[in-house]
């Protein structure tokens, strides 16, 4: 494993190894869906969204949410986690959107159901709220199939 996450990285594909990748699979999870989340509601890249205080609060509400389904399933984040990767996304390139973003923009299918909608679907069987998820899936859910 180690020589492959190796030739990843010399390739410049981020690549780590981990024994635990459920938490690992969790972390990348809670970041990418409440970016994907906030940049396709908003419509607007990241760094009018951070640089908001509404929006940079409902996206850090986006990422605690996230963040609770994965503890609820079991999965040990940090509790810091939301506030550490608010902190990289205030180091992405304020000019930076999400997929999600750029497929609404194009009127091409969304992957709103993989994403917001999993959160607020799993949050459900776990009884974890998810307001945030909630509002950017029922938002967002007419323009799901493009």
């Amino acid at each position: 494993m180690e020589a492959i996450v190796s030739a990843l990285q010399r390739a410049k594909v981020e690549a780590i190894a981990s024994d635990d990748l459920a938490r690992v699979t969790w972390e990348k999870f809670v970041f990418l869906t409440s970016l994907s989340g906030l940049t396709a509601l908003t419509r607007k890249p990241v760094g009018p969204v951070r640089e908001h205080p509404a929006t940079r609060a409902m996206l850090l509400d986006a990422l605690r949410e996230a963040a609770a389904v994965a503890r609820a399933e079991g999965v040990p984040l940090a509790e810091d986690l939301p506030d550490k990767q608010l902190q990289m996304i205030d180091g992405l390139a304020p000019s930076m959107t999400s997929s999600m973003a750029q497929d609404l923009a194009r009127q091409r299918p969304l992957e709103l159901e993989w994403l917001s909608g999993a959160v607020v679907r799993r949050g459900e069987a776990k009884r974890v709220p998810t307001p945030v998820h909630r509002a950017i899936y029922a938002a967002l859910a007419l323009h799901a199939k493009g």
